[in-house]
């Protein structure tokens, strides 16, 4: 979802990349939260739940933010590329840091016990 909408909005209007980051950011983060919690980490042993885990999802959603600005930035500004490239760190990168993030420490407790 944030790929798409980041591609749309620098590719179909005069919005800067970094602000389409953000939208998309934005417009993902509910789909995300919702869609993780009860589809991608849907195992009940050890899982913590939706409210205790919501503040820990915060964080890494605000890293998984944070990296795909940093992709914007490289591409467009140190690279002078097409912004568009931002895209393949964005859908190789950030999900799989923010996927193990998830697993090992937003969703599951190191126990075993649900928190």
């Amino acid at each position: 979802v944030h790929a798409a909408i980041y591609t749309a909005l620098i590719s179909w209007s005069a919005v800067a990349p970094q602000l389409a980051n953000l939208i998309a950011f934005l417009c993902a983060l509910g789909i995300s939260a919702f869609g993780h919690h009860h589809f991608t980490f849907r195992a009940n042993e050890g899982k913590r739940s939706f409210s205790a885990s919501s503040w820990r999802l915060g964080v890494t959603a605000i890293l998984g933010y944070l990296l795909n600005a940093s992709f914007v930035f490289i591409v467009e500004d140190v690279l002078a590329a097409d912004s568009r490239l931002a895209v393949v760190p964005m859908m190789l990168v950030t999900p799989v840091v923010t996927y193990a993030i998830n697993k090992g420490w937003v969703f599951y407790s190191r126990t075993g016990g649900a928190s």
